[in-house]
């Protein structure tokens, strides 16, 4: 049986998929990091989530952040983070924008716990998304399919709240 553990980043190296290795305070791995923390909060949220539909749109959205690391840099594959999925987000957004209240001042993050942990998830996006800036060269469509996903995290805790009667300020 294959164990867990390889003994080979004790020393502060890690491996890359496509060779080599690299100090684990890089910058691609520092990206690599804040996506697999994204995508644990995400899972944190599926938790304490009973909506159906909400269930499918956040597995979904954990699916295409595995494949982030892969359309970070150059070659950026034609494939992830297209327009298209861009355009996706933002008709989501869309919609939901038109179901909730105009917001007419900041918000604190809380209300009900899915809320709540939608916004740790959408902090976390954020997270993810100014470690991309920071790599050099990044993939401008996932730098903008990060930024409307964390706009999309921020409607959707507030539609949980709403949903549930809690007040978003």
């Amino acid at each position: 049986m294959k164990k867990i553990y390889t003994r080979t980043g004790d020393l502060g190296e890690t491996s890359l998929i496509y060779g080599g290795r690299v100090s684990k305070n890089t910058p691609i791995i520092a990206f690599y990091g804040a996506i697999d923390e994204s995508i644990s909060w995400l899972g944190v949220v599926r938790a304490f989530n009973s909506d159906p539909i909400l269930e499918a749109q956040l597995q979904q959205l954990q699916t295409q952040l595995f494949s982030a690391g892969q359309a970070a840099l150059p070659p950026y594959p034609s494939d992830l983070f297209s327009a298209e999925e861009i355009n996706l987000l933002e008709e989501q957004i869309d919609q939901i924008e038109k179901e909730l209240p105009p917001l007419n001042a900041f918000i604190l993050p809380g209300g009900n716990k899915v809320s709540a942990h939608l916004h740790l998830a959408r902090t976390s996006i954020r997270k993810t998304e100014r470690q991309l800036a920071g790599l050099t060269n990044p993939n401008p469509l996932l730098q903008a399919w990060l930024n409307r996903l964390s706009d999309l995290l921020f409607l959707l805790a507030r539609k949980a709240n709403q949903e549930e009667g809690f007040s978003s300020l």
